[in-house]
């Protein structure tokens, strides 16, 4: 058995953080800071430390000076149970030192290096360092003693049967030059943050510095701050949402994050679960002043890991079965309960329950699928599916804007018009120009003219677009108006997709129901929106309230799934607006009561939509919804599913059927 799980050889030194300084900082002034907190720095020490709290064993090389920033540095890392037998004093260098000065989310950093730069190969115990199952190395560009030998070292400890990681952290000179090109071959886990990532492969954006490296190193996990990390290996790419916090610090928040990543990866776990280990970790880092601190705090620690279920090396086995032999074997029995280490998605159960299957081939009545996407798609191949599953019309809400979306109008037209139909997609690329409005309606005339059959007004209206001040335009800006009575002018309908579904809107933490969900599409999370979703749909319903002459369809049950009383109530108090179900089988079925009376209220004012890929599968488990008394079973969805429950089938009397399936769509599309 290894002596160590990790070895590393680095850095020391205190980081000496001052509070509440300006940017700015004018020459020959006293500046006055409000606050101080010495810790112990640099990223190699961080990890070594953080590492050995969450009980890996942690061996580690260092050098400081003969001086009491040395000795302070080392009694910390002591105290956390790192082994420092092998660690060195410099007889004419003194220790290094931080100074950070932190400005909300940015900071300044002034290190003298000291000792930081004076650990050389001939000073590390090869044989030391080999005794465990890891190697790490942080602070590539500080550690300038090191960096001539350090391909040698990595060959020779992955001879040992070690595996390696390493983060650069930041390059002083900003070159990012070698050795970091020798050393990528010998490297297992890869632990940039996204800055220097793009940096280092002079790329703009992710996609592309993943597509660069992940050739050379088996497993790149990069570091986004409040966006979480994204884990790359040869399966895949997997996205770790972040554990929000309130943060008080951020000093060393990447070297905890990689403590906790290291520690779960050791485990053998997925990398999507090595990515969420070093959220939490990082997260936790960041509610006490520098890299450290929370982790010597032991109530907080022990708190937060629990809280966010942090993976644990061993159960308390024995104390369990201890305390409970002194229960009653009923109460021992009713309150157990297990720390389980099996992740989330991994965790796919099937239902026990016997109970009958009714699944309709095709629906009752020809359907119209009112809400569909499907630009990317071959037209013949969509009409296959259409004839399989008994789907007479589909209409394609096109994402395209201005010729595209013409050309888009025609090729499915062309396909067959008499069972497609486009609905246009809202231009907003040139909302900052005065003519915006004039010239919104003049493409309206134009895709009116060309076919469609609607324009559509997306989430992006609302949360993402802005006027010329840079502030969000709001839904119900009066500059607007002339666009909806134009719609009805031209007696096309406006479809608004506006906000989406209430966990959508929340933490991204192990309360959201839609976790996996918002994990697949981090993007999706609208977390801390400036504008509540509450707001965003009273903007809506005051533009329904305005246009009584216009004709609206809400899509998404009106983005009320989870609230059906208050979609009840917006139906009751605009006759000019029709909703779809499209996408939100998986909300209403799991309240199949109150979505029954919905549908039976409001027979002539829903719309059958998918928002899905034509799959026979797909369409099949829409009628079996809204056909069948069947119970617990599958709702139709995309891949990464919207919750973990299951739905319940509505058995919609015929003449309703009829109605939601087409009567209602032909309305509107006035075919």
């Amino acid at each position: 058995m290894k002596t160590f799980d990790v070895t590393i050889a680095g850095e020391i030194n205190l980081d000496l953080i001052l509070y509440g300084l300006p940017r700015e900082m004018p020459v020959e002034r006293e500046l006055l800071a409000t606050g101080f907190q010495p810790t112990l720095g640099s990223s190699s020490a961080i990890l070594a430390h953080n590492l050995a709290v969450l009980g890996s064993r942690v061996g580690f090389i260092t050098c400081t000076g003969k001086d009491n920033l040395g000795k302070m540095a080392l009694d910390q890392l002591s105290a956390s149970g790192v082994d420092l037998t092998r660690a060195l004093t410099h007889d004419s260098i003194t220790t290094g030192v931080t100074i950070l000065l932190p400005h909300d989310e940015s900071r300044h950093i002034l290190t003298y290096l000291g000792t930081i730069a004076a650990l050389k190969f001939c000073d590390l115990d090869l044989d030391y360092l080999a005794s465990s199952r890891h190697f790490h190395l942080s602070s590539l560009y500080l550690q300038s003693g090191l960096v001539p030998d350090l391909p040698k070292l990595f060959r020779e400890l992955k001879a040992a049967g070690l595996t390696i990681s390493l983060d650069t952290n930041d390059d002083p000179a900003g070159k990012w030059g070698p050795p970091l090109d020798s050393l990528l071959p010998f490297i297992d886990v890869f632990l940039p943050n996204e800055s220097e990532l793009l940096r280092m492969t002079k790329t703009r954006d992710l996609d592309s510095a993943l597509a660069l490296l992940s050739p050379r190193v088996p497993c790149i996990a990069v570091k986004r701050g409040r966006l979480g990390s994204v884990v790359k290996t040869q399966e895949g790419l997997f996205s770790a949402p972040p554990v929000l916090v309130n943060p008080v610090d951020t000093v060393g928040a990447g070297d905890s994050f990689n403590a906790g990543f290291l520690f779960a990866w050791l485990l053998g776990l997925s990398p999507e679960e090595c990515g969420r280990a070093g959220n939490i970790t990082g997260a936790l880092s960041t509610l006490r002043p520098g890299g450290t601190e929370a982790f010597r705090d032991a109530a907080l620690l022990s708190t937060f890991l629990s809280e966010h279920n942090f993976p644990q090396t061993t159960a308390t086995k024995d104390h369990a079965m201890t305390q409970a032999s002194d229960q009653d074997k009923f109460v021992a029995m009713v309150t157990a309960t297990a720390e389980i280490s099996l992740p989330l998605g991994r965790f796919q159960p099937v239902s026990t329950l016997v109970s009958k299957a009714h699944c309709p081939l095709r629906p009752r009545f020809p359907a119209i699928d009112y809400h569909n996407h499907l630009d990317a798609l071959n037209p013949a191949d969509v009409l296959r599916v259409m004839d399989s599953c008994g789907i007479e019309h589909v209409v394609n809400i096109t994402m395209k804007t201005g010729d595209d979306a013409l050309r888009m109008i025609d090729k499915f037209h062309s396909a067959d018009p008499n069972r497609f139909s486009t609905i246009g997609w809202m231009d907003w690329s040139d909302v900052t120009s005065p003519e915006f409005v004039a010239r919104t309606l003049d493409r309206l005339d134009r895709l009116v003219a060309h076919g469609a059959k609607g324009i559509k007004f997306w989430k992006d209206f609302g949360l993402s677009v802005r006027d010329t001040s840079g502030r969000l335009l709001s839904i119900d800006d009066e500059r607007f108006a002339p666009i909806f009575d134009k719609a009805a002018e031209l007696h096309i309908p406006v479809m608004f997709h506006t906000a989406d579904p209430d966990a959508f809107f929340l933490p991204l933490d192990e309360r959201n129901e839609r976790y996996e969900e918002l994990a697949a599409h981090p993007d999706w999370s609208f977390a801390g929106s400036p504008v509540p979703k509450s707001e965003l749909l009273d903007q809506r319903d005051r533009v329904f309230a305005r246009h009584p002459d216009t004709t609206f369809v809400a899509a998404h049950v009106a983005e009320s799934g989870e609230n059906l009383a208050r979609a009840t109530k917006m139906l009751e108090t605009h006759p000019n607006v029709s909703i779809d179900i499209s996408a939100r089988a998986s909300e209403l079925g799991r309240q199949p009561y109150s979505a029954r009376k919905l549908f039976l209220r409001f027979p002539d004012r829903i719309l059958f939509g998918t928002d899905l890929l034509p799959e026979d599968s797909m369409y099949r488990l829409y009628f079996r919804f809204l056909e069948t008394a069947d119970e617990y079973f599958e709702y139709p969805s995309h891949a990464s599913r919207q919750g973990r429950w299951n739905i319940y089938g509505l058995f919609l009397p015929d003449d309703i059927l009829r109605k939601v399936y087409r009567d209602n769509a032909l309305k509107l599309l006035r075919l």
